[in-house]
């Protein structure tokens, strides 16, 4: 994930810019399939100088409720294995409900999710709707509670803060290329590129 150009500055004059970006290589553990979904990951993270890295581990339990598909996971659970600074931390772990396949249609559906993470004081609620239009690709929006914190005009561009756009591309071989696109109102846009092989 490319947080791109950051930067700091007074009265339009940049005073320092950097870049900012993440990268994930991530594993799936198959072994354990039968009981639950689960994963083994490195993440390496640099923000200006500062750079940390990490082992993440994710599980996640799904099953149905009625017909609606439902999940129940614990993700970045694990180790830092440097910070970026010499305080000590721990990864910022998240427990999140899904509700997905909510469909209106063969083809259109909607899902909801509650996630805690333990670094906010409150949970977060993120409504979502996808469009599969044909075999290779979909189509989703999504928006959060998240913009709340993000509000400093009271007029309609906050609610626009936290909505998420982004499609997959699927391939004959069972790839996936998903993108995905977030505005995080005045600190700007941010993107990912993920490939699912």
């Amino acid at each position: 994930m490319n947080y791109g150009l950051l930067e700091d500055s007074i009265d339009n004059n940049v005073i320092n810019s950097f870049h900012s970006y993440e990268y994930l290589v991530e594993y799936r553990l198959e072994n354990l399939d039968k009981y639950f979904l689960s994963s083994i990951g490195f993440v390496y993270s640099q923000i200006e100088n500062y750079k940390s890295d990490a082992i993440l581990f994710n599980i996640k339990k799904q099953f149905k409720i009625k017909e609606i598909d439902a999940s129940l996971s614990l993700n970045n659970f694990g180790i830092i294995l440097n910070s970026y600074t010499s305080n000590k931390q721990d990864p910022p772990y998240k427990i999140q409900f899904s509700l997905n396949n909510i469909f209106l249609d063969k083809n259109f559906n909607i899902g909801y999710d509650l996630v805690y993470n333990n670094y906010l004081s409150s949970p977060l609620h993120i409504i979502s709707f996808s469009k599969d239009f044909n075999n290779f690709l979909k189509f989703r929006i999504s928006n959060s509670t998240n913009y709340k914190k993000l509000k400093i005009y009271n007029d309609y561009k906050d609610y626009l803060y936290g909505l998420s756009i982004g499609f997959t591309l699927y391939t004959d071989t069972n790839t996936a290329i998903d993108i995905g696109f977030l505005n995080l109102g005045p600190a700007g846009y941010v993107y990912g590129i993920t490939l699912n092989i």
